[in-house]
């Protein structure tokens, strides 16, 4: 059996993005706090 995948809301997507963006949070802090891939949050970044 594979590893069940994380679904994360719009708003779980906007506030990492928002993290990111306003307070200037580097990518790799962030997806440790999160427990999210750092390209996940690169998705996320691009697509806003």
């Amino acid at each position: 059996m594979g590893k069940k995948r994380n679904q994360y809301t719009k708003e779980y997507e906007y506030e990492a993005v928002r993290l990111m963006v306003e307070e200037g949070r580097p990518n790799s802090e962030l997806a440790r706090e999160l427990g999210a891939a750092q390209s996940l949050l690169h998705r996320w970044k691009k697509k806003s």
